[in-house]
């Protein structure tokens, strides 16, 4: 079923990873999508190729959103591409994993400016094209709840898109505009790639209640029904989809027979 037939969305960061399985699971479900990049322009075009030869709509947009010019410009593009745009997926991150006490200033404002600047820019541009409702989808990170050794700027920028998320959906409400941000755990895409190649991922596996990590696939389906006209009170919400993570305690083995009663 075409939920988000005739529908036209923007997925920054579209070329890899959990934008790539956005992309492809809004097409599927009738969206016209612009695939944005700022970098993977090959990839990008890969991604509009598959979703046209599916049936789909498809555009490639290049940029960089933590521009503020360049973020505007790339939503008039995707907007002009279907003469609206109904669903933005605020995708588009970058990190810089280093102990706090050596990381360079420089690697610190860069995580900022692309991850949290980047949502604050897109968002901004489409926001006053979107007053006739609309779904805004900020892909965050369950590193804005939950620590982890070295990773404290992305965390930081994470915890941050979840803030502006709530704020977001106070002030865009009286518009009919929802705004929503989606948790992702431990995905095998290249962005936490390094947190998972000591052992293939199998020691962080081993810890999440569900004993495996999340399919790029899978976050796209939270992001599809987000994206949908039904749930139209459900807004501010931070969801995260990360096989059970944020809800345990302590690192551990909570499927382990230690403590279980029978």
């Amino acid at each position: 079923m075409e939920r988000l037939q005739g529908r036209v969305a923007l997925v920054t960061g579209g070329s890899g990873g959990i934008g790539r399985a956005i992309c492809l699971r809004l097409a599927a479900d009738g969206a016209q999508v612009a695939v944005h990049y700022r970098t993977g322009k090959d990839a990008a075009q890969d991604v509009v190729e598959q979703i046209v030869r599916a049936g789909g709509t498809a555009t490639a947009v290049g940029g960089d959103v933590s521009d503020a010019a360049d973020a505007a410009r790339i939503v008039d593009e995707a907007i002009g591409a279907g003469d609206r745009l109904d669903i933005l997926v605020n995708n588009a991150g970058a990190t810089r994993n280093r102990l706090i006490d050596d990381m360079v200033e420089a690697d610190w404002l860069d995580i900022m400016r692309i991850n949290l600047g980047g949502v604050f820019n897109c968002t901004r541009a489409a926001a006053s094209r979107m007053r006739g409702g609309g779904s805004i989808i900020n892909v965050s990170s369950i590193m804005s709840v939950n620590g982890w050794r070295g990773c404290s700027a992305y965390s930081m920028s994470k915890a941050a898109i979840n803030a502006f998320t709530r704020s977001c959906a106070i002030e865009y409400a009286r518009f009919g505009l929802r705004v929503n941000a989606v948790l992702p755990g431990f995905v095998e895409t290249d962005l936490v790639s390094d947190l998972m190649a000591k052992d293939g991922g199998r020691g962080i596996r081993a810890q999440l209640p569900t004993r495996r990590s999340a399919p790029a696939d899978e976050v796209a389906d939270v992001v599809a029904y987000l994206a949908q006209e039904g749930p139209s009170q459900l807004t501010g919400a931070l969801l995260p989809v990360d096989g059970g993570a944020t809800a345990t305690l302590l690192l551990g083995h909570p499927n382990s027979s230690a403590g279980r009663t029978r």
